[in-house]
Order: structure tokens, then sequence, then C-alpha cells
């Protein structure tokens, strides 16, 4: 049977070893979690693991989307911009488009 007291450090403590980490993965890997979870490793890595297991949209269907909204964008700015150029091109006394 446990005592209290291992049972209240079993509660708490949910620690965890990584070995052969590659230098640059453990710095991005801190530096992510100092910038965005205030210096939290557990939630870093259940961030990591959710996104990796697609419990959060954070794949690439966000950026296909993305690109998506910018080509109608730019198609939108295509449209506009050869309206325009039919509006500014010159015309003759008897109403003839000139350049066209």
């Amino acid at each position: 049977m446990m005592g209290i007291d291992e049972e209240i450090k079993n509660k708490i403590s949910q620690s965890i070893t990584i070995s052969r980490l590659p230098k640059k993965a453990k710095d991005l890997f801190i530096k992510f979690a100092n910038k965005d979870f205030c210096g939290d490793y557990g939630m870093t890595l259940k961030h990591l693991v959710d996104s990796y297991f697609g419990i959060i949209n954070f794949g690439i269907e966000h950026l296909e989307q993305e690109i998506m909204l910018l080509r109608e964008e730019l198609k939108n700015v295509k449209n506009s911009l050869s309206n325009k150029k039919g509006e500014n091109s010159r015309t003759t006394l008897s109403g003839k488009r000139i350049g066209e």
C-alpha cells in the first residue's frame, strides 16, 4: 500500500526525459515553449501532439485554404485592373478606341 506522500508525489510529478534530441530541435522547442507557452514544456508538448494527431487544425488544410483565398483575391485584382485599363484607353472623336 502506498503512503500519502507517494500518492501526492505521483499525482503531481509527471516528468518525461528525452534523450538523443538534436540541439537545433531542442533549441527550437525551448524557443517555441518560451514564446507561446510561457516556458511550460508540458503544454508545448501537448500542443505539438494535438497538432500532429489532428486534434487542432494546424496542418496543411489551413495553408490550402489561405492559398485559395489569395488566388481569389488575385483574380479580383486582375479583373479590376483589366476593367480600369478599358476605362482609361484613349478614344478618337468618333468614339473608336485607340491601341486595342
